[in-house]
């Protein structure tokens, strides 16, 4: 039987590799060329709600991107906190600063959200808690492209919530920045960047002594770039490390306030991109290094600790074809994934997927069609449909709809942890789920109005839940989960029209309900945000050298209540000095986002940074 599933397999693989070939030959090229590029506010191309670069007006999913502008109006220093902010978004934090955060889309799990650095999926095969430990900081992110609902798609497992891509910055000629804060609680940060001809170099350093006992932390972080730039090839090699130790306050268990976890990570990634007649081709080969070790009482370290290191090595190669019938991508990626571990033992599997996906662009239609496939050892071949369509109602309004199926099969610590409380399932099955979405989008030059309603169907969804049996938490497939939601987002830039200091305005809104089909109480599968409202304005004053950016935010949590938060930023430019000042929890309002972890409350920072 196994030799026959081997012979189906490669069967497959031939069949998909002639019928792309067959495509090539029988639809005309022409001349490769990028769509129009046309976006809010400026001309970006978004590559994450797409295998296919699209314009921002033309695609006909829910994308949210965070630019430059957006990144430097917000008070924060870390991914983790910005994200916080963003439309849609759900981040879970276990303590200041980004130092573990779990992040989630429209009410999924933090192992449902794939987060991706220059389109380098970052999955953590021993849990999604780590998928925050990046190896970038602030200062080297171009942009944020959120793409909100199933990616599967796109890019296989893990997204079914949406996608996170975060991309970085290119090497800028001879250029420096240099960054220093202090803040609450002892907090100290620098920053640096160099760029050099075609390479940046860029480190960070972060510590506090915490805002309670044993919430103190360190953080180090590195990351280089380098591209090459050619009329018909380009390429980039890129590296990074992030090293975080910090007291890991109740994190898991009320009964042991000293846990400590040191976790570090390296990151390695190569891309090329040739342009040959109608054809683009990028080839990528990554790996991501990771090790995480747990102490459940730092000042008694052989009472009980767990050390895991995982490694997860890939390629992946696509191509896009433009033809009179349209654009098709289509590719190959193989991954090999490994965990060493003194709890969950030593593990390697290994996944083939091959992905195609074709855009049709008519007079006032748009469509986006296509599908991945995915082998992974002791799963088998699994295919994962979608479809998204837009119809052009006028030139500034648009319909939008989407359809898609999305998967994710179980992390090592799902299958094989084990402790006095919890205990894992090899048993386990991998999850999957169908997303349904329609929205309307109504934009300007300055102006952004933005309207979604979707429903998310999960089967055999994996989670915790409690066997009174046995007074622990088990990992189990859970029936059914059902997750209806809807989304507002609006944007405003009333200086381009009007004579006001006010630049910006922005207003975001989310609703989630979620109807869980079981009568089991579990850990992970509703505790979403229910209502989430974010309001932002951006004043400039003072012959536009300074910028205040105060930001009202409301959230209420499954299980967890409602909160207002309050934050404010001033920022003071001169020449090529900058100097800040912001407060986050300006209230000082006491709240949690997770069991046991209280969150700090008022943290005021101040900062000097210079960059030329």
């Amino acid at each position: 039987m196994k030799a026959i599933l081997n012979r189906t397999n490669v069967n497959i693989k031939k069949y998909f590799v002639f019928f792309i070939l067959l495509f090539c030959v029988i639809t005309p090229p022409v001349l490769a060329q990028a769509p129009d590029s046309v976006y809010f506010f400026d001309k970006e191309i978004i590559v994450t709600a797409s295998r296919i670069p699209t314009a921002f007006l033309k695609i006909s999913r829910n994308v949210t991107v965070l630019d430059q502008q957006a990144i430097r109006s917000i008070p924060v220093s870390n991914i983790a906190d910005l994200l916080d902010y963003a439309a849609g978004v759900d981040v879970r934090q276990r303590g200041a600063n980004g130092i573990q955060a779990d992040v989630s889309l429209r009410g999924a799990t933090f192992e449902q959200t794939l987060v991706m650095i220059d389109g380098v999926k970052l999955i953590d095969p021993q849990t999604g808690h780590h998928n925050l430990d990046l190896p970038i900081s602030l200062h080297d992110i171009e942009k944020i492209e959120i793409l909100k609902g199933p990616g599967s798609r796109l890019f296989g497992p893990n997204a079914f919530g949406g996608v996170i891509n975060i991309i970085t910055k290119s090497p800028q000629p001879n250029s420096i920045f240099i960054s220093q804060n202090l803040g609450s609680y002892d907090l100290f940060e620098s920053a640096a960047a160099m760029n050099r001809f075609n390479n940046r170099l860029s480190f960070y350093h972060g510590q506090a002594s915490g805002y309670q006992k044993n919430t103190d932390f360190r953080i180090c972080r590195g990351f280089y770039k380098s591209q090459l730039n050619l009329k018909f090839f380009n390429a980039d090699i890129s590296a990074g490390f992030v090293d975080k130790k910090f007291g890991a306050n109740s994190y898991y268990s009320p009964d042991f306030p000293l846990q400590w976890e040191h976790t570090a990570t390296g990151f390695l990634n190569f891309t090329s991109k040739t342009r040959f007649l109608s054809h683009k081709l990028t080839s990528r080969v990554h790996w991501r290094h990771h090790n995480d070790d747990f102490l459940l009482d730092r000042k008694n370290p052989d009472f009980y600790s767990n050390h895991h290191v995982t490694d997860v090595l890939g390629a992946e190669f696509q191509t896009v074809h433009v033809s009179l019938l349209g654009m098709t991508s289509f590719g190959t990626e193989l991954n090999l994934e490994t965990i060493r571990s003194n709890n969950l033992g030593n593990h390697r599997r290994n996944s083939q997927g091959i992905f195609i996906e074709h855009q049709i662009f008519l007079e006032n239609f748009n469509f986006d069609f296509g599908g991945s496939g995915y082998h992974y050892s002791g799963w088998g071949w699994r295919f994962w449909p979608g479809i998204d369509a837009s119809y052009q109602l006028s030139k500034s309004s648009k319909i939008y709809g989407s359809l898609g199926r999305a998967f994710r099969i179980p992390t090592y610590t799902d299958l094989f942890y084990s402790s006095p409380e919890n205990i894992g399932n090899p048993n386990l099955q991998e999850e999957s789920c169908w997303n349904y979405e329609s929205g309307y989008r109504f934009h300007k030059k300055n102006f952004l109005l933005s309207l979604t309603i979707f429903q998310r169907k999960s089967k055999n969804l994996i989670d915790w839940t409690w066997q009174e049996a046995k007074k622990i938490w088990e990992a189990q497939n859970v029936n059914s989960l059902n997750t209806t939601g809807f989304e507002f987002s609006l944007q405003w830039q009333p200086a381009q029209i009007i004579s006001t200091p006010i630049q910006n305005l922005a207003v975001t809104y989310s609703y989630l309900t979620s109807n869980k089909r079981s009568s089991r109480v579990s850990k992970y599968a509703i505790n979403h945000l229910r209502h989430n409202l974010s309001a932002k304005i951006t004043i400039l004053s003072f012959k536009n050298s300074v910028k205040i950016s105060p930001i009202i935010r409301y959230q209420d949590r499954y299980h967890f209540g409602h909160v207002w938060l309050s934050d404010l930023r001033i920022l003071i430019q001169k020449s090529s000095w900058q100097f800040f000042l912001e407060g986050n929890n300006v209230f000082n309002q006491r709240y949690r986002d997770t069991d046991f972890v209280l969150l700090p409350g008022r943290w005021l920072k101040a900062g000097i940074q210079f960059q030329k």
